[in-house]
């Protein structure tokens, strides 16, 4: 969600994309292939949902508001997947919408989980709840929020990695893109579609999911990036927090490169270093989060969110 759909201030070149900004395969395209085939759903109607507007485009295909009226016109979010988005393997069609039903299930207040996964001809979509409010990521380019605010949002994301965890089911891409903030609460989205991204064959990979992938870089681990493992998940909640209490990322650079040469080369500061209002106990328990090493980790989001809560009593006594 973090590249708009309609053209804000990308570059509008004839060999660009005025959508997203991506370079485009022909002069006599008017956009790239992936925005071609978003923008041409953008007026349509999927099932039972009225497409009303573009939200924006990540890694899995674009996203737009829609009205579900089936029921009671209620207002949906509605991600229309990349053509060839399983690349016709049905096993990971099968596998995602097993994932997608048992996280449903849950009904975990903190996880946007996707409610319907619809085909229409050649058009793959999933559709979730709407969720008014702005992205962690927006809220962190505006600012700063109170260490007691994002001690609670870190509840909320530990929490709901604990209830998927439990179900043997990781998150894979746990990023302040994938934060929403609503009404003073955290809610986690886009399970499990960085796991089908990764499974695109060598090459294909589409401009924009390109560029949603790095925009994850700083976030997955070093070493022993296995999107399955929960402690992975575990290691991307340490560098989310670290953000969320400091204004700055663990792993900074100008570009990709410089950030995956400030991963290998050192251990980001201790956060009581660039705020000093942040207490040793939660220094320590954010540097556990991102040793290099699994097995030095918090080896569950249980204990992880436990902690937390630990914690968020001690600097916010009744």
């Amino acid at each position: 969600m973090s590249v708009p759909i309609q053209n804000q201030g990308a570059n509008t070149s004839a060999s660009a994309c005025p959508c997203c900004g991506s370079p485009v395969r022909f002069s006599w395209q008017n956009s790239c292939r992936e925005c071609t085939w978003n923008l041409k759903v953008r007026d349509l109607r999927l099932g039972s949902y009225e497409i009303l507007s573009p939200i924006g485009v990540g890694q899995a295909g674009g996203m737009f508001k829609a009205k579900d009226e089936g029921v009671d016109g209620r207002v949906v979010a509605v991600r229309v997947l990349s053509p060839d988005f399983f690349w016709q393997t049905p096993k990971l069609r099968e596998r995602f919408e097993e994932e997608a039903q048992i996280i449903a299930s849950l009904g975990h207040p903190n996880i946007c989980a996707v409610s319907d996964i619809g085909q229409q001809g050649a058009i793959d979509f999933l559709v979730s709840e709407y969720v008014e409010g702005q992205t962690l990521a927006q809220s962190l380019r505006e600012g700063l929020s109170p260490l007691n605010v994002g001690l609670r949002h870190a509840i909320e994301i530990a929490d709901a990695l604990d209830a998927i965890h439990r179900q043997n089911l990781t998150h894979g891409d746990l990023k302040p893109a994938n934060v929403m903030l609503s009404k003073g609460s955290a809610k986690l989205m886009d399970f499990g579609l960085a796991r089908i991204v990764d499974q695109w064959p060598y090459g294909e990979l589409p401009a924009y999911a390109a560029l949603s992938l790095h925009r994850s870089i700083g976030y997955l681990p070093r070493i022993g990036g296995d999107r399955s493992d929960c402690r992975n998940d575990i290691y991307a909640f340490g560098t989310v927090i670290y953000e969320m209490v400091t204004g700055k990322r663990a792993f900074g650079g100008e570009n990709v490169d410089g950030v995956m040469r400030a991963m290998m080369e050192h251990n980001p500061p201790l956060p009581s270093s660039l705020q000093p209002l942040i207490p040793i106990k939660l220094d320590q328990l954010i540097m556990k989060c991102l040793a290099e090493a699994p097995d030095k980790r918090w080896q569950s989001a249980k204990e992880l969110c436990s902690e937390l809560k630990r914690i968020f009593i001690e600097i916010n006594p009744a």
